[in-house]
């Protein structure tokens, strides 16, 4: 049996942290992400002392403006899927909010994206359309302080999918 041998990686790596710098993520995500997103009035994110991160989101639905701080534990990436444990989610006034609320907006503004487990807290995107065919990266830990996120990246590859042929015709 003549079996075909899988494709190789065009890049290929080992574990390695990379640092993005939090002031230029939060410049350039509060320009492009309103501009997207009308509701969307500014994103901020921090790293706190027991290293949890705490995404804060203020908006204007229906006129009315609003904040919401959402608490974050083991955030990962794995096959495509970003996950993490919301740990709790304080809205206006400071008013604790449960997960499935905050999963039910998501659900609404991003259809068919977006998988939650009440019974965990967990939180699962699917980022699969927005990443290259063939990235196989694990985020193994994430940190965040004034200045970096950082993300631990476990062993990843590229593999590109196969070039698809276009059938030939003899023209006579």
């Amino acid at each position: 049996m003549n079996a075909t041998p899988p494709p190789r990686p065009l890049i290929s790596w080992e574990g390695f942290t990379l640092r993005l710098d939090l002031a230029q993520l939060h410049a350039r995500a509060n320009r492009e992400l309103p501009a997207r997103v009308p509701a969307l009035r500014r994103v901020g994110l921090e790293g706190l002392p027991d290293g949890d991160l705490q995404l804060e989101v203020a908006f204007a639905w229906k006129g009315l403006p609003g904040t919401v701080a959402v608490r974050l534990r083991e955030a990962r990436l794995l096959y495509g899927f970003f996950g993490c444990q919301v740990v709790a989610v304080s809205g206006p006034l400071g008013v604790r909010l449960p997960g499935s609320a905050v999963a039910s907006i998501l659900k609404r503004a991003i259809p068919g994206k977006i998988q939650y487990d009440s019974a965990d807290g967990v939180f699962l995107l699917d980022l699969r359309e927005w990443l290259p065919a063939g990235l196989e990266v694990a985020v193994r830990r994430v940190r965040c302080d004034s200045e970096s996120l950082e993300l631990q990246l476990g062993p990843g590859s590229l593999v590109p999918p196969a070039p698809v042929l276009e059938a030939r015709h003899s023209h006579g």
